[in-house]
């Protein structure tokens, strides 16, 4: 064999090998391409926060939120509910837009850089609150009831005049209470849906039963191709709304990162959110709507059992700041619910 004929069998063996290579990355880039590619969804982003420092109450739109082990910070950490004797047992019942609609024209604002929260309401003087500090309060030790959960609290340390307030705007006896400075504060998550240790020893605050609520700006949108007149995102009352995804898709994310790099906060949607009467209420005047919209148009699409659903319950596995405008990036999706005529 000649060194020319040798020469072009080289060359060949070396085109094979580059060939293969190439082909090879092609491989390797596509499948991290398809696996990974809602990491590199350019269009998914947090459009809104929002927290809810009463809960039954308005909410707040937050440019950006902290996650403590509770969920957002200031989120659901105080609450209503009705006065009755605390002999050993949890007679406190919450009080929620499901029994008193009007609920939803007390305003509550964070003043003094969040040390402090101020409180309105038509035909009212305002009310100011310090948030407490401890749980050290000689007024800690109230027992309350949010649906199964039995938990301790504290009473608003103010010699009354809180409950007075809102007993007297509500038209019934009421207390209100508060977790704030309750480092022991101890309301575990549903076992069924969230089984997982976390760092941060997460738990509920005074919140229906998970820690955040996250929904679709699509979602809404499709919504209101439906109903018979606008149904606002705040009557569902989320705490992270997200811009970019189709209708309903968040029903198949399980697994979210939402924000950049060291303040990235990763969530488990653990549970698809059940709704109750509250979507019905009229946020701006406390008043129910019409026909019980829009839960009437939501059964003719998205009822499974006997339940409708909205929005997904989700769990911090991290703890961090998230902000608007943040990416959303999923990194684990599942099949979802088969709900009744569903597009």
């Amino acid at each position: 064999m000649d060194n020319t004929t040798m020469l072009s069998g080289e060359a060949m063996v070396a085109h094979e090998e580059a060939y293969f290579f190439a082909v090879l990355v092609a491989i390797v880039v596509a499948t991290a391409a398809y696996r990974w590619k809602d990491w590199l969804h350019p269009g998914l982003r947090v459009s809104a926060l929002f927290i809810y420092p009463i809960k039954g109450c308005k909410g707040i739109q937050v440019p950006y939120v902290k996650l403590d082990r509770l969920g957002f910070q200031h989120d659901r950490r105080f609450m209503v509910v009705r006065k009755g004797s605390d002999g050993g047992v949890a007679t406190h019942q919450f009080v929620s837009q499901r029994d008193v609609a009007k609920m939803a024209l007390i305003s509550p604002r964070l003043i003094h850089g969040g040390t402090a929260i101020r409180i309105s309401a038509p035909n009212m003087e305002d009310l100011t609150i310090p948030l407490p500090e401890s749980s050290d309060s000689e007024n800690a030790g109230i027992t309350v009831q949010v649906w199964k959960d039995v938990v301790r609290t504290l009473a608003i340390p103010d010699g009354g005049a809180a409950s007075a307030w809102f007993s007297k705007f509500l038209d019934r006896e009421v207390l209100l209470v508060s977790c704030v400075g309750t480092e022991a504060h101890d309301r575990p998550l549903h076992a069924k849906w969230f089984d997982h240790k976390t760092e941060h020893n997460v738990a509920a605050a005074f919140n229906d039963g998970y820690p955040v609520l996250m929904l679709g700006d699509a979602s809404i949108a499709d919504l209101n191709t439906r109903t018979p007149e606008e149904i606002p995102e705040a009557s569902f009352r989320p705490n992270l709304m997200v811009k970019g995804s189709d209708a309903w898709e968040e029903d198949t994310w399980r697994r979210v990162i939402v924000g950049h790099r060291e303040n990235a906060v990763e969530f488990d949607l653990c549970k698809p959110c059940s709704r109750c009467s509250v979507p019905t209420v009229n946020q701006a005047t406390g008043i129910r709507r019409n026909k019980y919209e829009p839960t009437r148009t939501l059964r003719s699409f998205r009822k499974y059992g006997e339940d409708v659903y909205v929005g997904e319950n989700a769990v911090h596995l991290s703890l961090g700041t998230i902000a608007v405008g943040d990416p959303v990036s999923v990194v684990c999706r599942r099949t979802p619910v088969s709900y009744n005529g569903t597009r």
